[in-house]
């Protein structure tokens, strides 16, 4: 057990800080940013659960598009009726908690640093960014062992109290399948590039960065392959294509994206070159997390290429539906006192799961696949 130790700041960093406390670098809550109740939400929130006798867990269920082209003219419909049929699959769920405990009474006494303030905080960025990365992680089809930038979680290091491994849905995390796995071929024949379907991260080569011909070749194969867009507010056809930072730059930096934005958007400082934002690439909305996965902290001969040796990063291009969400009530908040009310203790939890949906349809020939996720593997120059 580690003690929450305010009252041993020096004097310096108490007037230094003078109650303004410097936090790290946060990212907002991406999943709150996509999550929706209706199938055309990019993460799906599950709410209805059932009971059963390994607890409580919660359907999604596909109703496959029918075979049927039904009958020409007057001839005889009756007894041709055709079946519709269902796939359901379940979400499992439990609970993630963490707390922290300050050293007692006398330590409070000492600093002008609030316990009590400071733990709420750390434990509500704490909740969203982990389920963050369970929600990238379980996209990606990639071990909660692993955080998503490649590095390994300390499980067994006494100091460090680390069990996404051990959550009941993480038996769940599935890889890519093999027709929602694509590998980006920056170099071909043709100098447009080739999106090589069924691909795998150890073909990767250094030069295979992302591009603007990239991202318009994927639209295209989604759209024939039958990835389920996002209906947009205008009845237009979106889909979302989650990058880490440094892939993000790499775009930026494509000559064919630079032109298309210095003629598409308005001219000044509002562009978005110099904005920092990103457009739209062709009914695809672009967005930076530090969470989307990729291999910048992962250790060499765990990378990608033949010898695990080249930095990149799993894009995530969904669709609708692509991931499932369920969670049982809201945050669980204790406030708890130890050792004869000397000490304070807080500590928050949610009963949550995660769950990316297979199903098989007559689009891909009978096969289970993703539903509404492709990982597109790429490299990246980094840092």
């Amino acid at each position: 057990m580690a003690f929450t130790k305010f009252g041993e700041l020096q004097p310096e960093q108490i007037t230094n800080w003078n109650r303004v406390l410097w936090k790290n670098a946060r990212n907002k809550s991406w999943l709150n940013t996509v999550l929706g109740t209706s199938a055309n939400s990019v993460v799906q929130h599950v709410k209805e659960l059932t009971v059963n006798g390994k607890g409580a867990r919660a359907a999604i269920t596909l109703v496959p598009d029918g075979e049927n082209d039904g009958v020409a003219g007057d001839r005889n419909l009756e007894g041709r009726e055709s079946a519709l049929t269902s796939v359901a699959q379940y979400i499992t769920i439990d609970q993630l908690a963490a707390a922290h405990i300050n050293k007692g009474v006398m330590d409070d006494q000492r600093t002008i640093v609030n316990f009590r303030v400071q733990a709420r905080d750390a434990l509500e960025y704490w909740l969203s960014d982990r389920i963050d990365q369970l929600a990238f992680l379980t996209l990606a089809g990639i071990d909660y062992k692993y955080r998503p930038d490649g590095s390994e979680r300390p499980i067994g290091d006494p100091d460090v109290v680390t069990e996404l491994h051990l959550l009941d849905f993480a038996q769940d995390v599935s890889p890519p399948t093999e027709r929602r796995r694509i590998r980006w071929a920056k170099n071909t024949a043709d100098s447009d590039g080739a999106l090589v379907v069924g691909g795998v991260s150890g073909d990767v080569v250094a030069t295979d960065t992302i591009t603007w011909n990239m991202i318009v070749r994927l639209k295209a194969w989604a759209h024939s392959n039958y990835i389920k867009p996002v209906r947009g507010p205008n009845g237009e056809d979106l889909y979302h294509l989650y990058v880490p930072p440094f892939v993000l730059a790499d775009l930026k930096l494509d000559p064919a994206y630079m032109q298309a934005v210095t003629h598409a958007a308005q001219r000044g400082d509002k562009n978005k070159l110099f904005s920092g934002g990103i457009l739209p690439v062709d009914g695809i909305y672009v967005h930076e997390h530090r969470w989307a996965p990729s291999t910048i902290r992962a250790p060499a001969g765990s990378k990608y290429g033949s010898t695990g040796n080249i930095d990149g990063a799993q894009l995530l291009f969904c669709g609708a539906q692509a991931l499932a969400f369920a969670d049982l009530d809201s945050v669980n908040w204790c406030e708890k006192k130890f050792d004869y009310d000397r000490r304070k203790g807080i500590s928050a939890g949610r009963i949550i799961g995660f769950k990316k949906p297979l199903f098989p349809n007559r689009y891909t020939n009978g096969q289970s696949e993703d539903h509404g996720v492709v990982s597109v593997y790429v490299a990246t120059k980094g840092a």
